[in-house]
C-alpha cells in the first residue's frame, strides 16, 4: 500500500506535466517504478486483493488496452505523413506513438485504482491525499501569479506565465499552456470544496482564502475551457439539488454570464467563438478560401474540420490513438485545406478522440469515465461527491489530455470515498467477503 510520502509525491509530480526526461513526464517515470515493484509483490505473494467493483473495472481498462493494441495493428493500412520537424523523434513516429499513448493510459488508469484501494482502506491516507491535492495545487496556482506579475511589471521570467501569441499574457504553472494548467485548478477548486463541505475538513478561513487563491489562478490562466468547466460543475450541482433555491442560483448564474458577455473580455471570447464557427463553415464549403495561417491550418481550427471527416472515413476502427498528427495531411482528409508541417493536436477535447479510438472503442472509453458518476449516485446524501465523480469527464471533454494523471486522482478521491467511505467507513468490506482487510 502507498504511504503519505509516496502520495504527496504523486499529487506534486501529477501538477508538473511540463517538467519531462527525454519527453517523458516524470510522474510516469515514477509510475513505472512503483508498477514494478507491485508487480513484484504480485508475483512473490501471488494475489492482489482488491474492492470486487474495481477489480471489474480493472478488467475492463484491459479490455479496452488489448482492443487499443489490435486496433494499432490494423490502423497500419493509414498512410502516415510525418511532420519535418519531427522526422528525428522515435517517439512520434508510427506504432511508436500509438504504444506510447496506449501504455500512458494504462499506466495513468491503472495507478488510479492502486491510488483508490489505498485510500479505501485507510480513511487517515484518504484525508491526507485530498490535503496534499489541494495543497499541492494552491501552491502551483500562487506559483502562476507570482510569475504573472513578474514578468510585466519587473521584467522577470520564472516560468510559470507566458506570452501567449506574443502579447497576451497568461499563467501556467508547471503546465505549458494556459488552458491545460486552468483545468488542473478546476479540480483543485473541487476537491476543495469537496473537503470543505463533504468531508468539513479544514478551517472555513483557510479554505476560504485557498478558494480565493486557486480562483485567481484560473482566471489568469485565461483558459475559456476552465470557466466552461465551472459553469458545468455549477450546472451539474444544482441540477442534482434541484430546488427553487437552485432555480434561484441558476437564474443568478445565467444572469452573470449575460454580465460577463457585455465586458471585453467576455465580447472578446464570444467574438472568438464566432470566428471558430465562421471558420468551420468555411472550411466545409469553400475550403480554398480558407486562409493559411498557423493560428487557422492548426489546432482546433482545423481539428474542427479535420475530426468530423476522420470519423465518417474510419467509424469503426479509427485512425489510431495517437496517430492524428502523423495522418492529418492526408489529402482525402484535408480536401483542398494547405498541409501544415508541424506537429499538431486536435485541441478538441475528449471528441478529438473519437477518430483516433473508432466509434465502439470510444464509446467503451466514456463508460469507462462513467463509472465513478454511477457509483456516486447510490451515495446518500450525495452533496458534492456527484460533483467530484463528475469533474474527470467535464475535464476531459473540455481539453485535458486522457493520459494526464490529475484528472484520474480525482476520480481516485472519488472512487476511495466511495467504496471505504467516511459517512461508514469499511462498510463495504463488511458486507462482501471478497473483499480485502
Amino acid at each position: 500500500m502507498l504511504n503519505k510520502f509516496s502520495l504527496l509525491l504523486i499529487c506534486i509530480l501529477a501538477s508538473m506535466s511540463a517538467v519531462k526526461i527525454a519527453n517523458i513526464q516524470i510522474v510516469e517515470l515514477f509510475m513505472i517504478v512503483m508498477l514494478f515493484i507491485y508487480l513484484l509483490n504480485f508475483l512473490i505473494k501471488g494475489k492482489y486483493n482488491l474492492h470486487y467493483k474495481l477489480k471489474g473495472l480493472v478488467e475492463q481498462y484491459f479490455l479496452l488496452f488489448l482492443f487499443l493494441l489490435l486496433l494499432t495493428g490494423i490502423n497500419l493500412r493509414q498512410e502516415f505523413f510525418i511532420p519535418p520537424n519531427i522526422a528525428n523523434s522515435l517517439l512520434q513516429r508510427p506504432v511508436i506513438i500509438s504504444l506510447a499513448r496506449i501504455i500512458q493510459l494504462l499506466l495513468a488508469m491503472i495507478f488510479s485504482v492502486i491510488i483508490a484501494k489505498t485510500l479505501y482502506r485507510d480513511k487517515n491516507l484518504l484525508y491526507f491525499f485530498i490535503n496534499a491535492y489541494v495543497v499541492v495545487g494552491t501552491m502551483n496556482a500562487i506559483y502562476g501569479i507570482i510569475s504573472y506579475f513578474l514578468l510585466p511589471l519587473f521584467n522577470i521570467n520564472i516560468g510559470g506565465a507566458y506570452l501567449s501569441g506574443g502579447f497576451q499574457l497568461r499563467a501556467l504553472g508547471f503546465f505549458k499552456e494556459g488552458g491545460p494548467f486552468g483545468l488542473y485548478l478546476v479540480t483543485v477548486i473541487v476537491v476543495t470544496l469537496f473537503r470543505k463541505y463533504s468531508l468539513k475538513k479544514g478551517n472555513n478561513y483557510l479554505n476560504y482564502i485557498l478558494l480565493s487563491i486557486q480562483t485567481l489562478g484560473v482566471i489568469l490562466a485565461q483558459s475559456k475551457a476552465s470557466l466552461v468547466a465551472i459553469f458545468i460543475l455549477i450546472f451539474i450541482y444544482f441540477i442534482e439539488k434541484i430546488s427553487f433555491r437552485s432555480l434561484m442560483y441558476t437564474i443568478l448564474f445565467l444572469f452573470s454570464f449575460k454580465i460577463y458577455s457585455y465586458t471585453n473580455i467576455g465580447r472578446n471570447d464570444i467574438n472568438m467563438f464566432k470566428s471558430y464557427v465562421a471558420m468551420a463553415t468555411l472550411a466545409y464549403n469553400k475550403p480554398e478560401y480558407v486562409p493559411t495561417g498557423i493560428n487557422l491550418m492548426g489546432g482546433r481550427a482545423s481539428g474542427i474540420y479535420l475530426v468530423p471527416r476522420m470519423i465518417i472515413m474510419n467509424p469503426i476502427f479509427g485512425i489510431g490513438i495517437g496517430n492524428y498528427s502523423l495522418v492529418r495531411n492526408d489529402p482525402k482528409y484535408l480536401k483542398g485545406l494547405p498541409v501544415y508541417y508541424k506537429w499538431d493536436q486536435h485541441s478538441l477535447g475528449l471528441i478529438g478522440y473519437l477518430p483516433e479510438f473508432g466509434i465502439p472503442l470510444f464509446l467503451l472509453f466514456i463508460y469507462l469515465l462513467f463509472k465513478p458518476v454511477y457509483w456516486s449516485l447510490k451515495i446518500k446524501p450525495r452533496g458534492l461527491i456527484f460533483v467530484l465523480a463528475s469533474t474527470q469527464l467535464v475535464v476531459h471533454i473540455l481539453g485535458a489530455q486522457i493520459t494526464f494523471l490529475y484528472p484520474w486522482l480525482v476520480s481516485a478521491i472519488c472512487m476511495g470515498y466511495i467504496h471505504g467511505g467516511t459517512q461508514n467507513f469499511y462498510r463495504s468490506l463488511a458486507n462482501k467477503p471478497s473483499l480485502s482487510h
